[in-house]
């Protein structure tokens, strides 16, 4: 994680690692989600945090904050980077603009206007 990083970030990314800490974000703040996130005492198998970053790192996350509800920060800048590497991971790949345009949530230009940077 850098510098940037909110001190609760940073600290999940210390238990679970930075691609995994990034994905609970990510998932925490998509369409329709309020950026909270419950973190159960004993995390099951098909239960959504189990599902978005598997049970290991799950249980890492109960045994430091099993049962509360955490705000997780929004951190556009460092999702921004995220989403920009990985459209241009599948550009080098040669996946078309239209599809990676749906696998990051651009539109075409905004696609475009990554990669031409």
């Amino acid at each position: 994680m850098n510098d940037k990083a909110p001190p609760l970030l940073a600290k999940i990314a210390a238990l679970i690692g930075n691609d995994l800490a990034v994905a609970l974000i990510i998932n925490a703040h998509t369409t329709g989600r309020s950026g909270w996130l419950y973190i159960p005492r004993r995390p099951k198998p098909g239960k959504r945090l189990v599902s978005m970053i598997g049970m290991d790192a799950a249980q890492k996350l109960a045994g430091a904050f099993g049962g509360q509800s955490l705000e997780m920060p929004k951190c556009r800048a460092m999702y921004r980077e995220q989403r920009n590497a990985e459209a241009l991971r599948m550009a080098a790949d040669g996946m078309s603009h239209r599809s990676i345009a749906e696998a990051v949530g651009l539109t075409d230009r905004q696609v475009r206007n990554v990669l031409a940077k």
